[in-house]
């Protein structure tokens, strides 16, 4: 018996999987004691730091061979943020 067209017969689920993940998220901070009871803190946040592609998605459908098996997506690339806080 043949399976229907465009699937991967009777396999199971998850047979086809992008590329592994690395989820890096980093966090510096420095806090200044201005008066008594006056703080500055300045942050810096970085998501991905080191800016490894994360591909998001991959073509599975076998009746477009021109996406079939090739990665079509990529997550966000490095993303920083810095910040001010002042506390009294």
């Amino acid at each position: 018996m043949q399976p229907a067209l465009g699937t991967f017969a009777t396999t199971g689920r998850n047979l086809v999987s992008i590329p592994g993940t690395n989820n890096w998220d980093m966090s510096l901070h420095k806090t200044f004691k201005l008066y008594e009871r006056m703080v500055l803190q300045f942050r810096a946040d970085a998501f991905n730091p080191w800016n490894h592609t994360e591909f998001s998605a991959i073509g599975k459908t076998i009746t477009t061979p021109s996406t079939f098996g090739k990665v079509t997506a990529a997550k966000n690339a490095r993303n920083l943020m810095l910040g001010l806080r002042l506390q009294w």
